[in-house]
């Protein structure tokens, strides 16, 4: 982890409130937020990311494919 950081900048670039369904069909509030990687040596943009988390537990929602 230490490393990570010596290597790469993560700039947060947005974070909206959305409605996210859990296993259920049932929407739940969360948060969208969506981040980019840059090398931190030459601010070079690497990629970028999102993430949706819980808005009661911050726990990160995972992705499930399609059975």
């Amino acid at each position: 982890e230490e490393q990570f950081w010596k290597q790469h900048r993560v700039r947060i670039s947005r974070v909206m409130p959305m409605w996210m369904p859990n296993d259920h069909n049932v929407c739940l509030p969360g948060w969208c937020i969506q981040l980019q990687l840059y090398d931190a040596g030459t601010g070079t943009f690497l990629s970028a990311h999102s993430y949706c988390a819980d808005l009661f537990t911050g726990e990160v929602a995972k992705y499930r494919p399609a059975q």
